[in-house]
């Protein structure tokens, strides 16, 4: 049944990447992606053909994936580079498959062997779940933490990246809830827990010759699925923010003309002026204020705005943005005006576009959830 699993997982795999190649957002990462993802098919495929039965009518297929997932870790990398920080391709970044290149080169000699060598090294007991009889066994096992070992690092290097993504999110969008990819996250994380798996039960099966139960067949299912799921979302994912275009940086027609800031005023006066803006100009109300929008009304710039808000308030734009629309939402619950209004309605009029975003950020700043807290002022 699992062997059936992946070969549809295959044949999904190439669909998945028909269907990247023809997104026309982010081209740069989804072409790393296609890769990943035809690789990952074409080693699924092959290894649902893990059997003694195959081996002796093919045996020019016998250990052809070995080493393939020693790419997963790097192209994933590759691909969050490309998605994020939209970096151009480098030619040290062939450097990340030098693993994958070596592991071929100590293969060549295996490999150049003919049919007959090659079934007679096969244990015909279990050659489905074994390397074999010959001293690739042991480099079967040496490779296996390998790749444990590459997965690992490199998901937890592209983690990293996705985590200064979102401290430069919260530095410029006071909403974030369509940009935001906590998905890309929590894949990363699904990722290297499944590596860390791939070590352990690599280690617990070493020396078992005759093992009853093939564990990595389940490594190839899972991280399929994985891949599976960051396709689509690859696919319905709009273009990603690029922090590096002020150009990519959304500019609304704002009317509000604040007072000008002196760029010889001491930072803490900067800081009461952006406070006394704030609430005579209430320019949070603007639902989808960025950090740069701000700063140009202030006319000040907007590392300047962020150093002021870091250093001073200890907040990044998007705290200190929807800390105003709480206080704002606050003093509206609580007019008789508004009484006809949902919360929701009152949370959209004091700045939200998003019903998550506002719920998670209320009941973090009161404890409360909105509905609680509005119980607690009558």
């Amino acid at each position: 049944m699992i062997n059936l699993l992946l070969k549809f997982g295959g044949l999904q795999a190439l669909l998945m990447v028909v269907f990247l190649v023809r997104k026309k957002a982010n081209t740069k990462a989804n072409k790393i992606l296609v890769l990943l993802i035809f690789l990952l098919g074409f080693s699924c495929v092959v290894y649902s053909f893990n059997n003694l039965d195959f081996y002796i009518q093919f045996p020019h297929f016998i250990r052809i994936d070995w080493g393939i997932p020693l790419l997963f870790g790097p192209l994933i990398y590759l691909y969050t580079k490309r998605l994020l920080n939209k970096e151009k391709s480098q030619e040290k970044d062939s450097l990340h498959f030098l693993p994958y290149f070596i592991n071929v080169v100590v293969l060549i000699p295996f490999f150049i062997k003919p049919s007959e060598k090659k079934i007679q090294i096969l244990d015909y007991f279990t050659a489905s779940i074994t390397g074999g009889t010959d001293y690739y066994s042991f480099y079967n096992f040496l490779l296996k933490l390998i790749i444990s070992i590459v997965s690992i690092s490199y998901a937890y290097n592209s983690i990293k990246i996705v985590q200064n993504y979102k401290d430069k999110l919260l530095s410029e969008y006071s909403s974030t809830e369509k940009l935001r990819l906590d998905w890309l996250r929590d894949f990363l994380y699904c990722f290297m827990v499944l590596s860390v798996a791939f070590a352990i039960i690599s280690l617990i099966t070493y020396g078992d010759r005759y093992p009853q139960f093939d564990y990595f067949i389940y490594y190839y299912l899972f991280v399929f699925l994985l891949i599976y799921i960051v396709s689509y979302k690859a696919y319905s994912q709009p273009q990603i923010v690029d922090f590096h275009d002020s150009n990519t940086i959304m500019e609304e027609k704002i009317k509000l003309k604040p007072k000008s800031f002196d760029s010889n005023v001491k930072s803490f006066e900067q800081v009461e002026l952006i406070k006394r803006f704030m609430i005579n100009s209430k320019p949070y109300l603007i639902g989808e204020l960025t950090a740069s929008e701000l700063a140009k009304m202030l006319s000040i710039s907007r590392h300047e705005l962020s150093q002021l808000l870091n250093n001073h308030l200890n907040q990044n734009f998007y705290d200190f943005i929807n800390e105003h629309r709480i206080s704002e939402f606050k003093t509206r619950i609580e007019m008789p005006e508004n009484n006809h209004l949902t919360l929701l309605g009152v949370a959209f009029d004091s700045g939200f576009n998003s019903k998550t975003t506002f719920n998670t950020i209320f009941k973090k700043s009161t404890g409360l959830t909105p509905s609680q807290y509005k119980k607690s002022i009558k």
